[in-house]
């Protein structure tokens, strides 16, 4: 019982128990995606798409003092994409930008 209670202990002391708000700014352009953020070792962002089609999502986080890092990542169409992101220091906060861009429309070529 009480190994239980130290090994429970030493978890929530650890830096991968310590969490930070996470602010998302999405802009999916009319595309119903879903974008979620989960803090902790290493932060992960989620997007999960109601679409039909394949999306192309590009996400930067920016922790403050640090350069921001971007991935960009295609969410494909009903399916849900997991990028994580492993972050240089300890954040107070991070800040999660998203610019997601619908397929390219293909035009018909006229001869």
């Amino acid at each position: 019982m009480r190994s239980a209670l130290a090994a429970l202990l030493c978890l929530a002391a650890s830096p991968a128990a310590a969490t930070y708000p996470v602010e998302i700014d999405a802009k999916t352009n009319g595309l119903a995606i879903e974008v979620k953020a989960s803090a902790g070792t290493p932060l992960v962002v989620t997007f999960v798409s109601k679409e039909k089609a394949n999306a192309t999502c590009k996400a930067s986080i920016a922790t403050g003092l640090d350069t921001p890092v971007t991935k960009t990542v295609t969410v494909k169409g009903g399916k849900s994409t997991a990028v994580p992101f492993n972050l240089r220091s300890a954040p107070n906060r991070v800040r999660v930008i998203v610019v997601c861009t619908p397929p390219a429309v293909k035009s018909e070529a006229k001869t």
